[in-house]
């Protein structure tokens, strides 16, 4: 029994598909756990785990979760990453209770994120383990101050296991809530059915082409979609060897990803396309000289806007370690669509068009993110007038399908507006999720171009955020990378929009105006644009979500109420805002 052997509609749930792996191959890995790839065989460092092993922790956490909660509660999980947390996650669903994915409340920002999370959901209670329960106890309260009750899953012995397990669940039954990243608001959990789950990673399967000889290697945070999805349920439910590691590891030493999946044989991996310039600049020759990465035929890149400039530098650079770049395979999917809307045929590399239209002196160019999954259908349709664009026209980006969840937990208006969309010009199609993001199709081909509500609007003109901020971090190498957001502050006496950009500087203060003024130069030369100002950070202070997404809306509260860790502010005289 396979996900992509199961026949539509499916009568059973993930948790059955989990359990028939572990009945049919009990001793087949299930996955290993790096604890530590610095010395990844010396003992204890490399944790292998069967499937049926795993069978039977989820089974008696299980039990454990039906003795503190109802069918259908929400469970908020806590867990650092690890083989605890892939168990406890699975047990949720064995026990018929709603998984809730969340960062651990480890800093201002997990914590606030923590409790926005705890408003929305409202969890009967929360798992995690005996290391960090008490800690948490004092920050996971309900709204009237209450504390949400606490399990730490690793106490529960697994001899809790020998009871029958609660009824398998069907294919519309809610599997977990998925919170979405928070980059443009509040979090809002996305309601994911095993169904929704069952058909986007069967469409993933096909496209990437996975068979069971294929070896799946990640860090991504499990309490994101792409990292629980694409990094641990589908080599889960394909029959795929999967090697999981800490995204504190990767952040610490991003070439651990890399030599992971060197030491492993690696042939199928997913990162945010950060995480690839990331390793570019951390990498060294000696390192790079011991990389063999000929086996990495799939390298998603996904989760943000995809770089041209990002793909020709990592395959540059990694190219004496045997990674081609036409590997590297970009991607487009959001939460509310379970995971994947679209990506390419493995092994075709990277397209391009040019997009003549977009405001600024030269000529943008954007990375295609692939043909849509099976089953999917993505229309481009203007936001303003709901009617559809014709090909190769810049629009919102509309996705129906069975990978498209059923709404947002508790929120009926949003979820009207969001999933219930219908172009005004065909209104007997959909509905359709209105993503909130702008692209084009080109012959098929997807083309994401941005973020509505993250647009520069300027004499009528749109400018994207991210070209912005591309030309400040690359003016001067003081300059972090990936690390700058921009925005419009609103308009400024009769004067137009007050545009700004903050980016975190790394050098002597001696040398910040110099820095930012090589910034506004390049603002001005690579996209028509005269900034109000330049703020310039400590390092790690630029707002960002705990994917690693810019919060654009979060810096700019933050500037607006003096809440920056500045080190300079830069400004040029003259008029503000478009120069055309």
């Amino acid at each position: 029994m396979s996900i992509g052997s199961m026949p539509r509609p499916v009568a059973a749930g993930l948790d059955a598909l989990v359990r028939d792996r572990a009945q049919r191959t009990p001793q087949a890995l299930a996955f290993r756990y790096v604890a530590d790839s610095r010395d990844p065989d010396a003992p204890g460092n490399t944790l292998a785990v069967t499937c049926s092993a795993l069978d039977t922790r989820a089974s008696a956490v299980a039990a454990a979760l039906r003795e503190r909660a109802r069918p259908g509660d929400r469970v908020l999980l806590l867990h650092p990453h690890g083989p605890e947390y892939v168990a406890s996650f699975l047990a949720c669903l064995y026990a018929g209770v709603v998984a809730v994915p969340a960062n651990p409340p480890d800093s201002p920002a997990g914590a606030a994120r923590v409790a926005a999370i705890v408003r929305d959901a409202r969890p009967a209670l929360f798992a995690t383990t005996a290391e960090y329960l008490g800690g948490y106890r004092g920050t996971v309260r309900r709204p009237d101050g209450a504390a949400v009750p606490g399990l730490a899953t690793d106490t529960v012995d697994d001899a809790a296991a020998g009871g029958a397990p609660a009824r398998s669940a069907t294919a519309g039954t809610t599997a977990f809530l998925q919170y979405t990243s928070g980059s443009t608001g509040d979090p809002r959990g996305v309601v994911v059915t095993h169904d929704n789950l069952l058909a986007n990673m069967a469409a993933m399967r096909d496209r990437f082409r996975l068979v069971p000889g294929d070896r799946q290697v990640s860090w991504l945070p499990p309490y994101h979609d792409m990292g629980l999805i694409l990094g641990i349920l589908l080599p889960l439910c394909s029959g795929v060897d999967a090697v999981l590691s800490s995204p504190f590891e990767f952040m610490v030493d991003p070439l651990s990803w890399l030599e992971n999946l060197s030491r492993f044989g690696g042939t199928f991996s997913a990162a945010p396309n950060f995480a690839y310039d990331l390793c570019v600049r951390k990498s060294t020759g000696e390192r790079v000289a011991a990389l063999d990465l000929s086996a990495w035929r799939v390298a998603v890149n996904g989760a943000e806007p995809v770089r041209r400039a990002t793909i020709d530098r990592f395959g540059k650079r990694f190219a004496p370690a045997g990674f081609a770049a036409e590997r590297l395979t970009p991607a487009y999917g959001l939460a509310e669509a379970t995971l994947m809307v679209s990506g390419p045929d493995p092994g075709t590399g990277a397209r391009t068009t040019p997009l003549p239209d977009r405001a600024g002196p030269r000529p943008g160019e954007v990375v295609g993110v692939g043909r849509a999954v099976a089953a999917t259908g993505v229309r481009i349709v203007a936001p303003d007038t709901l009617r559809t664009r014709p090909d190769g026209t810049e629009g919102e980006i509309w996705v129906r399908g069975p990978g498209v969840a059923s709404g947002y937990w508790a929120r009926p208006e949003a979820t009207a507006a969001t999933f219930g969309a219908r172009p005004t010009d065909a209104p007997g199609t959909g509905p359709y999720l209105r993503t909130g993001d702008l692209g084009l199709l080109r012959d098929g081909e997807l083309y994401v171009t941005g973020r509505i509500k993250d647009l520069l609007i300027v004499h009528g003109r749109n400018h994207y955020p991210q070209d912005v901020e591309e030309a400040v971090w690359n003016a001067d190498p003081r300059l972090r990378p990936g690390c700058a957001a921009a925005f419009d502050t609103g308009p400024a006496e009769g004067d137009g929009p007050r545009l700004v950009a903050v980016a975190e500087y790394d050098g002597p203060p001696e040398g910040a105006a110099e820095a930012g003024a090589a910034a506004l130069r390049a603002v001005t030369r690579d996209c028509g644009l005269r900034l109000s100002e330049l703020v310039l950070l400590r390092r790690r202070t630029v707002p960002k979500t705990s994917a690693g997404k810019i919060r654009r809306s979060a810096a700019r509260e933050a500037y607006l109420r003096g809440g920056l860790d500045e080190i300079a502010r830069v400004t040029v005289p003259g008029p503000r805002g478009s120069l055309g």
